[in-house]
């Protein structure tokens, strides 16, 4: 039984089409096979209903797998409709090892031609080819990323295919996204007709507006071989196809609003799903050494175009300003990845610093609601240097008492003396003596704090270290000179070595504001390197010219 069903199946007169749903003015190929070797070959009845424009054309194939002989012989015609409707092409007839064969009966759908009321995009009859641009979603909140896709959708049957794009992307933040090979290209079924696609185009798009918007078209034009053909007898590959135009409006994309409500006060406009993380490297340190606080955020949505905030930090530490880092990718989901605020503290006293916990806030569009993550406090000790007082961070509070004393001793005397009102020369003369001995100590301190001999031997010894060898010529070297320079020739305390009191210092000094920014800013480079560990290379031209030039100006 099973041998005799496959010898059934074999003698089978199989016909089909190319196309089921066709226009007047299309040109329709049928074929007629089977497989096997058969006689007397009887086309179907065209009728009223169909105009036979060439055929029957015969192709015959013979192939041998495994000794076994397998024959295949095909008839094929190009017919043309002679009125619109469900046409029937009735069935064909053959005679296979003497026993009658006939096909099935196929319907084929026929509408107006192209010039008619039909419309070309209706589903009820697909176009050839054509040009789409295709969002990953259809509504999206302010904020949340979506993809746009432009693809190519094309029966084999079409050539020479050219595409023209005149999309605008009103209030939208774009990036074109690399599209990987395997999904370049590929198939679909579309209302009952395959297409190949292709993928020309790959937007990652973020609407930063409420009335963001997406305007214009996208057209293709290009030849179908499947209506208006003609066929040269004599060579069957010749063909001449239709030309056509096809055009297809942008899609709209529905933006809604941020909720006002439970929108948190520090709301920055992250959009997404994230983590928080917030870490110290030490727990304990000596002053003037660097402790480093990390914040990170991590996770997928608007990241990339988002800036984190600066932490509140204790006034009595010193910091540097916040060095960024971004490490984002950009896909369908938007920016994925993490954003990082990497900050170098340098506690200049002893004791117990808090730094309070840090917040970020975000919109969910999944849960359509707000998130505030917090991190928790962070502490580490200080276990040498002088305690902090109040007026550590703007200058000694010893001179601020010298200072009033001062005032306080003089008035006191000049009401002394107001009252037995000798005259202007005696107080001329009673003021003379002090105001000599006042210049005299100003001289003896500025003379001690700016002493010629102390700071020419400093720079000497900063300008001969940078011939020594590679290796010696370290980060904390170079610190070591400035720090020196700022206690012995500036006469700053250790607690006293913050940028405003160094600067401050600076000018009191007689030195150009320049000179003390370069002082500033090439003691901020070197307590960073030190910090990472990096090594001051001689061969580093830049940084050995900027040593040089300072310690000239000084």
């Amino acid at each position: 039984m099973l041998s005799t069903g496959v010898a059934w199946a074999q003698a089978q007169l199989i016909a089909t089409a190319d196309r089921y749903q066709i226009s007047l003015d299309d040109r329709l190929r049928v074929s007629f096979s089977c497989q096997a070797n058969g006689k007397n070959f009887q086309p179907p009845d065209w009728g009223g209903e169909w105009e036979v424009q060439m055929g029957p054309a015969l192709s015959q194939s013979t192939t041998i797998i495994q000794g076994r002989v397998k024959s295949e012989i095909s008839y094929q015609f190009i017919i043309r409709p002679k009125k619109k409707g469900s046409l029937n092409i009735g069935p064909a007839r053959i005679f296979i090892d003497g026993i009658e064969q006939q096909s099935k009966t196929l319907t084929i759908e026929v509408s107006d031609s192209e010039s008619g009321a039909s419309n070309q995009n209706s589903p009820q009859k697909p176009p050839a080819a054509f040009f789409r641009v295709e969002p990953s979603r259809s509504s999206v909140y302010v904020g949340e990323p979506l993809m746009l896709d432009y693809t190519f959708y094309y029966q084999p049957s079409v050539q020479q295919l050219s595409g023209d794009e005149k999309i605008k992307l009103n209030g939208f933040y774009s990036k074109d996204l690399e599209i990987p090979e395997a999904g370049k290209r590929g198939s679909r079924t579309i209302d009952g007709l395959q297409y190949q696609w292709a993928l020309s185009k790959r937007v990652m798009l973020i609407p930063q507006l409420k009335d963001a918007r997406i305007e214009g078209y996208v057209e293709l034009q290009g030849v179908d071989l499947s209506g208006g053909r003609t066929y040269d007898p004599f060579n069957w590959s010749y063909q001449r196809g239709r030309s056509f135009k096809e055009r297809r409006n942008a899609p709209a994309i529905a933006v809604k609003a941020l909720p006002d409500k439970g929108r948190p006060a520090d709301f920055s406009g992250a959009v997404g799903r994230f983590v928080l993380r917030a870490k110290i490297d030490r727990e304990t340190a000596e002053s003037g050494d660097p402790v480093r606080l990390k914040i990170e955020v991590e996770g997928k949505g608007n990241l990339g175009l988002i800036e984190l905030h600066d932490p509140e930090l204790p006034a009595q530490i010193e910091a540097f300003e916040p060095e960024r880092k971004d490490r984002l990718t950009v896909g369908s989901t938007g920016f994925s990845g993490s954003k990082t605020l990497e900050i170098l503290l340098i506690p200049r006293h002893k004791g117990t610093y808090k730094i309070p916990p840090y917040r970020f806030s975000f919109f969910d569009p999944e849960k359509a609601e707000y998130t505030i993550l917090s991190s928790e406090e962070l502490s580490f000790e200080v276990l040498s240097g002088e305690a902090a007082t109040a007026s550590s961070a703007t200058g000694s509070a010893e001179e601020v008492q010298t200072v009033v004393e001062d005032i306080r001793y003089l008035r006191s005397s000049d009401r002394n003396f107001g009252q037995t009102s000798p005259g202007p020369l005696w107080f001329l003369l009673l003021l003379i003596p002090p105001a000599l001995g006042f210049s005299w100590g100003e001289y003896g301190r500025r003379k001690l704090r700016f002493s010629p001999d102390s700071k020419r031997m400093l720079i000497a010894e900063a300008l001969h270290s940078i011939s020594r060898s590679k290796q010696e010529f370290k980060p904390e070297n170079a610190l070591s000179f400035l720090e020196r320079f700022q206690l012995e020739v500036l006469g700053l305390k250790a607690s006293e070595l913050s940028r405003p009191r160094t600067i401050e210092a600076f000018t009191s000094a007689g030195y150009p504001a320049e000179t003390a920014e370069r002082f500033m800013s090439l003691k901020e480079k070197w307590e960073r390197s030190r910090f990472s560990g990096a090594v001051v290379r001689a061969e580093d031209i830049e940084d050995r010219k900027q040593w040089m030039e300072l310690w000239s100006k000084l």
